[in-house]
């Protein structure tokens, strides 16, 4: 499986996903809560069938399932950027935002004739294998768990 391949579960779960930095949690996935009622939207819940609630099924262990395939396919691309999903369970949401990263203005995917995806950059006609935002994610993680590291360091002696 390609490492953009969960894109798509990625995409629908995105607003969803709350990664539990509890270890005990197990990385559940919950729906938020939301304030805005006057909007016009379905919420989960309102007893009307939406494709939110589709996304669900009603039985708890296919509920499961899913979750935990969603949860491998994160951690699997936290991987993939370098990141360290089981110490830092409180910055897999970067994992998240880079598996649903949209294109940067003038680049546009492409498929190889083995399927694989690759990027190409209309101002300049380069190619190349990776989304053009991953090293981003990476630098962005590299930040953070490099400020978080630090802030433990003041507070513990």
């Amino acid at each position: 499986m390609s490492v953009k391949a969960s894109v798509g579960w990625a995409t629908k779960m995105k607003s969803f996903l709350i990664l539990q930095n509890d270890s005990d949690s197990g990385g559940s996935i919950s729906p938020p809560s939301s304030d805005d009622s006057d909007d016009g939207e379905v919420m989960p819940g309102k007893g009307k069938d939406t494709e939110f609630e589709s996304l669900f099924p009603k039985s708890l262990e296919v509920q499961q399932s899913l979750q935990a395939k969603v949860l491998e396919e994160v951690r699997e691309f936290a991987l993939y950027l370098g990141m360290n999903p089981e110490e830092d369970k409180d910055l897999l949401w970067i994992a998240v935002d880079a598996m649903t990263a949209k294109l940067p203005e003038q680049w546009e995917e492409l498929k190889a004739e083995n399927g694989q995806s690759y990027y190409y950059f209309k101002r300049t006609g380069q190619t190349q294998w990776e989304h053009p935002l991953d090293e981003y994610y990476r630098g962005l993680y590299a930040k953070l768990s490099k400020d978080k590291i630090a802030r433990r360091l003041r507070v513990d002696p």
